[in-house]
């Protein structure tokens, strides 16, 4: 059975400038088999005090990392060291997988930049599955989804329902009071279980499609009819004629 490489990034920044300080990933299978887990703070990031100040979650320093690295559950390593490790898991891996993957991807590549790393973090030779994209086609865009979103909130302000890996999981588990840890290694555990729910629906696998707004996919039709109408209303009010402002 193929392996899959599934990762997940806690970064620094938003795209077009984010950056990791937590890398975790796991190599499974189709069926959720796990073989290696592996998780990492990169050295030149997270013992810099300038490049963690605009980190999300970097109050978890104290509260979650100091104390895994005490235990051994993380380990402090420079990035080129992690590539190192990384490349030589990849070689038993043909699909590398991430939830919204074209973030995490952007992720590593300002990584390389702003470490000085020797070399580019490249995934040319692999199939590139979007998790995001995969759970919207085969798990969300259902009824069932729909009922169990509206009945428990998962909900944007916006009113679109939420296709976040926490949404998902707490979709296939049943378990609507799940809160994502948001630590890489913990994340990769539960999107290996999206992951298996996906395989197991037989829908087309939507290798190498990421950036494409996934979410839409799993909006009832009514939904994204009334998205449109609001977007139609606003054009025409930016570009109806202002009457008022004519010459009496």
């Amino acid at each position: 059975m193929k392996n899959i490489f599934v990762f997940d990034t806690e970064t620094v920044g938003l795209p077009p400038r984010n950056f990791v300080y937590d890398m975790g990933w796991i190599v499974t299978d189709r069926k959720g088999n796990i073989q290696k887990k592996r998780n990492f703070l990169i050295e030149e990031v997270i013992t810099d005090g300038k490049k963690m100040m605009g980190a999300f979650f970097a109050k978890k320093i104290f509260s979650y990392y100091i104390p895994a690295l005490d235990s051994g559950k993380i380990n402090l390593i420079s990035l080129n060291d992690m590539q190192d490790i990384m490349y030589d898991d990849l070689t038993e891996c043909q699909t590398v997988a991430a939830y919204n993957v074209g973030f995490d991807l952007s992720a590593l590549h300002n990584t390389v930049d702003i470490c000085n790393g020797q070399q580019e973090i490249l995934f040319g030779d692999f199939d590139i599955l979007c998790l995001w994209n995969f759970a919207c086609e085969a798990l969300l865009s259902t009824p069932t989804y729909w009922k169990a979103a509206s009945t428990h909130g998962w909900q944007s302000r916006a009113g679109n329902f939420t296709t976040t890996a926490e949404s998902t999981y707490r979709f296939i588990t049943g378990d609507p009071k799940f809160i994502e840890s948001h630590t890489a290694l913990d994340d990769c555990m539960i999107e290996n279980e999206i992951l298996k729910a996906c395989f197991a629906k037989k829908k087309t696998i939507p290798y190498n499609k990421y950036n494409n707004s996934p979410w839409r996919k799993a909006q009832p039709p009514e939904q994204l009819e009334a998205m449109r109408l609001i977007r139609r209303l606003k054009q025409l009010e930016l570009f109806e004629p202002d009457h008022g402002s004519r010459a009496a």
